[in-house]
């Protein structure tokens, strides 16, 4: 069902007839299935080879403290999949429906949510079950400590390189624009999008970002959203209306 974002409504909004996408929620979809065939695809080449316990879980000097059956550890890392991309999934089916989000992001959040499950739901769990189960049958060379200390070193590496990888895309890829007089500006840390108005509910101050942050709880459908946010005059920790205006 299409909505269409008038520019009656709020002086500042072009207007812009919003259809919801579903090709970002199928892809979102099939990037779980593809992770869980990965894993899947090295369980059953290995199946024969691995022992009655498999050390899956390791504590902070590397040394496995966790141990459970091969079909316990498939049913693990198979949920692990399916539930971040469930989250996924709702995250895409929900952009595409909020118009407020729709107009602010531009599409612009879609591709970097798609890459961050690409990277952990098609990468990251496939790898380390590839390597959990691998090691188990004999086939890696390496067991113990050495093997969590490899996990560690994947956990952290994986974390860093995403972070930075947010960071630059939020410097590179969203301006900073200036308020109009008497209206303050803000600058969100890893934000996406084109910049947005926002109201404090706790004192009413209307602030402008200069990007929607990435790790902010949305809730909202439709023309009505909100942010949780600290306001940056008050300081009060809560949901911030998305102001259906966006600087454009």
């Amino acid at each position: 069902m299409n909505a269409t974002l008038r520019s009656s409504d709020h002086s500042t909004v072009e207007e812009v007839t919003l259809a919801p996408r579903s090709a970002p929620v199928r892809l979102a979809a099939a990037f779980a299935v593809l992770g869980v065939v990965e894993i899947l695809v090295v369980y059953l080449l290995l199946q024969s080879r691995l022992p009655g316990q498999v050390a899956w879980h390791f504590g902070v000097s590397g040394q496995p403290d966790g141990w459970e059956t091969p079909e316990v550890v498939l049913a693990v890392e198979l949920a692990q999949v399916m539930v971040l991309s469930l989250v996924f999934v709702v995250m895409q089916w929900w952009i595409a429906r909020s118009a407020p989000l729709a107009v602010a992001f531009r599409g612009r959040i879609v591709r970097p949510l798609l890459a961050l499950q690409a990277v952990i739901v098609v990468g990251i769990f496939p790898l380390v079950s590839g390597l959990l189960f691998a090691s188990a049958a004999g086939d890696l060379g390496i067991s113990g400590a050495p093997l969590g200390a490899l996990f560690l070193v994947i956990g952290l590496g994986s974390a860093g390189a995403l972070l930075v990888a947010l960071g630059l895309h939020g410097r590179g890829r969203i301006p900073t624009v200036r308020g109009a007089a008497g209206e303050m500006s803000h600058r969100a840390r890893f934000a996406v999008g084109g910049p947005i108005e926002l109201n404090c509910p706790a004192c009413g101050e209307q602030y402008r970002l200069n990007g929607v942050p990435l790790f902010s709880p949305h809730l909202g459908v439709g023309r009505v959203g909100s942010l949780y946010l600290r306001c940056p005059r008050c300081g009060e920790l809560g949901w911030n209306t998305i102001v259906a205006r966006v600087a454009i």
